[in-house]
């Protein structure tokens, strides 16, 4: 049974933290961001996006976590066999959530590394088969979770740290896995001083890692090692497999500091998996600032969120390598800088997270975008947008569909939303 209010701050807490900030206090936490004003100026790129409906009736509810001195909840995501069971880091710590209500609570939390092997980790994803967690993390070091053991609260659940290429970078946010599951796919978004610099700012990269012991043998222990990477533009963070998984799409958020807009590459994953710095073959320009990929069920049609353009773009897949100049099929205004994206509703819907990250005096949403109104055109196919609290960074849907989560950065919180509520 849901509250019978729309939005609730939940004295009920994933870890109690008197000092979290409820979405609608004026002080959000000063670390990683969470300050206010701009970081980085975009030419040719939009400000704050138009005011949106404010979808009241949508029900929803947040859980605070506890924040780390410099970070707050990044990456969620649900288990696959498990219902009732998510996952979301925080700093060092991956905490597993009792989905079950409609308010979530923390069963286990599991350590994944001092603070040398693990700086902030970033995105979370599970293997295909859901028998493991990959965990990125900004101080290079792939750390990978046996998901039965964190839901048992084991101390032996991190069954691997595997060491990357310091040439490739050290500021992972973001990973894709294959879908044998014997290479990861890590986004090191600023690269390293050993890449080339465009106009004095190095390139990001994609690093690819090998695991030795394949994914869901007998051996506890899973070892690995970084086999090289490629090049790509400014700000290298989201990724994600084309339908048949030949090909693996990134984003970039600028081709350069003199130039706004950003690109989507297309990889082989064959040559990823082989010799990664020849894996190249096409790219297609987007809005400013690319920051996260969503593929459709289908395969047809990837979105992403270009976030220094308040926009939601659509792309023909069909048209990536054939005929790259016309593979824009769709642009949505959303809320102001969306990050994350994801489907609800058989599809008919994508929620996009409008983090506000840069502006101070620019409200945070969750934009809920009409699929089918999209693809006919209409730049205006947002229907509105979810109340949230500071910086929604990441969202996730439960296996069921019923429920989104969302990771309140700069709130330290976690936030439900009913989908059954979303118009």
């Amino acid at each position: 049974m849901h509250f019978t209010h729309v939005v609730s701050v939940l004295a009920a807490s994933l870890v109690l933290s008197e000092g979290a900030t409820s979405p609608f206090s004026p002080n959000p936490p000063s670390y990683l961001g969470c300050i206010g004003g701009p970081m980085r100026q975009w030419p040719g790129c939009a400000n704050t996006a138009p005011a949106q409906t404010n979808l009241t009736n949508v029900v929803t509810t947040f859980a605070n976590v506890t924040c780390s001195s410099y970070t707050g909840p990044f990456g969620v995501a649900y288990d696959t066999y498990h219902p009732g069971r998510a996952f979301v880091v925080v700093g060092s710590t991956l905490h597993v959530l009792d989905t079950s209500g409609f308010t979530p609570t923390v069963l286990q939390s599991i350590t994944l590394g001092n603070i040398t092997v693990v700086l902030m980790a970033g995105g979370i994803e599970l293997t295909i088969d859901g028998r493991f967690i990959m965990v990125a993390t900004g101080s290079n070091w792939l750390i990978i979770v046996d998901a039965a053991k964190a839901l048992a609260g084991c101390s032996d659940a991190v069954v691997g740290r595997i060491p990357g290429n310091l040439a490739a970078g050290s500021s992972a946010v973001l990973l894709t896995v294959s879908p044998n599951n014997e290479y990861v796919f890590v986004s090191q978004e600023d690269g390293n001083t050993a890449t080339t610099a465009v106009n004095g700012t190095q390139v990001g990269t994609v690093e690819v890692f090998k695991l030795n012991t394949p994914l869901g043998g007998t051996n506890d222990t899973v070892t690995g090692r970084s086999i090289g990477y490629i090049e790509l533009g400014l700000l290298v963070v989201g990724s994600v497999l084309s339908g048949d998984g030949q090909y693996l799409y990134v984003a970039s958020e600028r081709k350069s500091e003199t130039v706004g807009q950003g690109t989507i590459t297309v990889l082989s994953v064959p040559k990823l998996e082989t010799q990664p710095n020849t894996s190249f073959v096409s790219q297609v320009v987007t809005g400013c600032g690319p920051v996260r990929l969503l593929l459709s069920s289908d395969g047809s049609t990837f979105w992403t969120s270009a976030r220094e353009s308040n926009l939601l773009q659509g792309f023909d897949t069909s048209k990536l390598i054939s005929d790259p100049d016309n593979a824009l099929i769709a642009s949505v205004q959303v809320g102001t800088q969306p990050v994350d994206l994801i489907f609800a509703k058989n599809e008919t819907r994508i929620l996009t997270a409008d983090s506000s990250r840069s502006y101070v005096n620019a409200s945070a949403g969750i934009s809920v975008v009409d699929v089918e109104a999209a693809l006919a055109g209409n730049m205006h196919a947002s229907l509105g947008s979810i109340p949230t609290g500071y910086f929604p960074r990441q969202l996730a849907v439960s296996h069921d569909g019923n429920t989104v989560l969302v990771s309140l950065y700069c709130s330290c919180q976690v936030q439900t939303i009913d989908v059954a509520t979303l118009p």
